[in-house]
């Protein structure tokens, strides 16, 4: 049921290779040289290749720590694009120290009990701007049970953000809106400190996925545009 593979030298996994393993619970992938985007990792190739994760659909713990991951650009890693998922019991996914700069804002769907997500160790994923995008897509309905959520502390600092941690100091405006949504979702043992972000502004943030988006202008860019500053 658990599956090691950590400081192999991989590079991805290929549809098929994880085919009889319908029984897998963990697997460990950290310390390898999965890179680029989390959809090539797992062999998507194009639209007709499958995840070689379809496989493995009573997986509960994947670690892909200190790999060279860029970006996740959909669900489709995941199956999650498509109803209600593979992946429907995966409860820890460990992405922490790679070197992620973009995140879809689908990245995680079809993850109903996921408990545990690690994005620590990944500074650039500040650069895009799509994290707070991303993490806008997190809430109680989606992801009921989710509870342990580790983020990058903004840079210049390379700590860690524990989101329902009593210990927040984000730096950044739209990070502070970001974490209250998180707080009030997802943190129920943790006293809530209010944003003291305008009204105007939660609501630029809570309607991301509705927003009329400008021709040419991605709904990141807009994003921020329309909050008018990101520090």
């Amino acid at each position: 049921k658990n599956l090691y593979l950590q400081n192999n030298k991989i590079s991805s996994l290929s549809d098929g290779s994880l085919s009889g393993l319908g029984q897998l619970r963990f697997l460990r992938l950290s310390g390898n040289q999965l890179a680029g985007s989390l959809e090539r990792a797992f062999g998507i190739n194009s639209l007709e290749t499958p995840s070689a994760l379809l496989s493995v659909g009573n997986l509960e713990i994947l670690d892909l720590a200190n790999n060279h991951l860029t970006e996740i650009n959909s669900c489709d890693w995941s199956g999650g694009c498509h109803g209600q998922g593979i992946l429907t019991k995966l409860r820890v996914l460990n992405l922490a120290t790679n070197s992620l700069t973009w995140l879809d804002p689908k990245a995680f769907n079809g993850l109903p009990s996921l408990t545990e997500l690690r994005l620590e160790g990944n500074p650039g994923l500040f650069e895009l701007g799509s994290l707070p995008v991303a993490l806008m897509g997190l809430s109680f309905a989606t992801h009921p049970a989710l509870k342990h959520l580790a983020i990058p502390a903004e840079p210049p600092s390379n700590g860690v953000l524990e989101v329902c941690s009593n210990d927040l100091s984000p730096t950044s405006r739209i990070l502070s809106v970001v974490l209250g949504h998180l707080r009030r979702n997802l943190c129920k043992s943790v006293d809530i400190i209010e944003t003291t972000d305008p009204p105007e502004l939660m609501a630029e943030v809570v309607n991301t996925t509705e927003m009329t988006i400008p021709n040419g202008e991605g709904p990141v860019f807009h994003f921020i545009r329309t909050t008018h500053r990101w520090v």
